[in-house]
């Protein structure tokens, strides 16, 4: 079951999944076909996840969108993304109607509830009215971008980040190993439930708390907003056991005279996440608790995910904790980039923003003489792993022709650095689907063979069978 703190709306899992098809039906039906962008502007009602699920089971691109975001500032995320729909609520209209009119494209608009706005479509009346068909199933490959949210801006400009499917998933896997992840999946006898507060339009709210908890089969009790005068009672009264909070949140907590053992006597662990934690205010918090909850302090990005998290049993205030099952990674000295060993100071190296291939490819085909073409990640000495492209052309092509049509259309790092290599046919199924590991296969013999660096200054075509 979710059901929404304020209004006392509520779904169970089996009405959340037949309003998920009957969403996508209603995209499919509006026009919105795979790799369109599904704006979202809403506050954490039940509805989220109806529209963040049915959107991306037809392939569409969910991007979200922060409900305290002015007109001008709608407007440049709805500009950036190329949003062709947009949801929002009763308190996010207002603003969204402003932003829309600054657009150049037209969006058509939902609204969570009834609204004022002319030709506005209402999405609890969508979701419930059984004549919308649900939507045909649709082959979405691991590959293809599901959200777009976008960076908190800390260095610069907001960005939209492209993450996968696949990324998604792992995420999910990865932040909900049993090994630091205190939640347990719901049997006949017990259910989790878990106070969703944080915004979902942010990383954090999305996947770690919506996405993990869903896949949980946990109770969502959904909270548009945070109100200090019902939090505590809200705690108690749905017996949370497992806290996600912010830094600020914890702050409020320290000083709410609210916060009591017996108050807060489900609560066993805590995570807190988004910004660093002060360990004098980790620790007061569980002195008010009576010392006996764990707490959890975790790092993580919107470009990255969940990277780090406290394991049980290894509480240790002011550590962000260990890094999570199936990531890799390295600090190193700011000035050499030489990687470090422990107990030196430096900084964690990330490897490059991913690159969605499907983007690279789409691109790509739109020029002229491209019939097929498949993007994978090449190794590389400075960067770890670069684009390169395996193309097949119905006419003479240079690999110079195809670089000039696409890079003036992507950001520098997601340019073909690797390369374009032309080759008579495109590794597939039976089915026709792309075998990317075969693409791979070719470039790591290719490499081995020869050196591509060289390579890639050949302005001929190459043609290849079989590398």
């Amino acid at each position: 079951l979710q059901e929404c703190a304020v209004t006392g709306r509520g779904y169970t899992y089996s009405q959340l999944v037949d309003r998920i098809a009957r969403w996508g039906g209603m995209l499919t039906k509006l026009g919105i076909e795979k790799g369109d962008v599904v704006a979202v502007m809403m506050h954490n009602y039940p509805e989220y996840p109806i529209v963040i699920l049915g959107a991306t089971a037809i392939g569409a691109v969910v991007s979200t969108v922060n409900v305290s975001y002015t007109p001008g500032e709608v407007h440049g995320q709805l500009e950036d993304c190329g949003a062709t729909l947009v949801v929002g609520d009763t308190l996010t209209e207002k603003t969204l109607a402003q932003a829309i009119t600054l657009c150049k494209t037209p969006s058509v608009v939902v609204i969570n509830g009834p609204s004022s706005a002319s030709g506005a479509l209402d999405l609890q009346q969508i979701i419930e009215d059984t004549s919308v068909p649900f939507a045909d199933p649709l082959e979405v490959f691991k590959e293809d971008v599901a959200v777009m949210p976008y960076s908190s801006g800390t260095t610069g400009k907001s960005k939209g980040v492209l993450i996968s499917h696949h990324a998604t998933i792992s995420s999910m896997h990865i932040a909900a190993n049993p090994n630091f992840f205190w939640g347990s999946e719901t049997t006949d006898c017990n259910q989790e439930s878990i106070l969703c507060y944080l915004p979902f339009y942010h990383a954090y709210g999305l996947v770690p708390i919506m996405m993990v908890w869903l896949q949980m089969g946990a109770k969502l009790v959904c909270v548009p907003w945070f109100d200090p005068n019902t939090f505590v009672r809200d705690i108690s009264q749905h017996k949370v056991k497992y806290l996600h909070m912010v830094p600020t949140i914890l702050n409020f907590l320290n000083h709410s005279p609210t916060v009591t053992p017996e108050a807060m006597a489900s609560v066993k662990a805590v995570m807190c996440s988004a910004a660093p934690t002060a360990p004098p205010a980790a620790a007061t918090f569980k002195d008010r608790l009576g010392g006996n909850i764990f707490f959890q302090e975790s790092f993580g990005m919107t470009e990255a995910g969940l990277v780090c998290n406290t394991a049980k049993g290894r509480e240790r205030l002011g550590s962000c904790g260990h890094l999570l099952p199936h990531l890799s990674a390295k600090v190193i000295d700011t000035v050499t980039g030489e990687e470090l060993p422990p107990n030196q100071d430096g900084e964690i190296c990330f490897k490059s923003p991913a690159v969605a291939p499907s983007e690279l490819e789409g691109l790509i085909l739109q020029h002229p003489n491209v019939v097929e073409v498949g993007v994978v990640g090449v190794p590389d000495d400075r960067l770890g792993e670069v684009p390169r492209a395996y193309v097949v052309t119905s006419a003479p092509t240079t690999q110079t022709e195809i670089k000039e049509f696409v890079e003036p259309k992507l950001a520098l790092f997601k340019r073909l650095a690797g390369g374009v290599i032309f080759i008579n046919e495109i590794p597939k199924t039976a089915t026709g689907k792309l075998l990317r590991k075969e693409l791979r296969k070719m470039a790591l013999t290719a490499s081995c063979a020869h050196d591509t660096k060289e390579k890639s200054l050949d302005e001929t075509p190459i043609k290849e069978d079989k590398l």
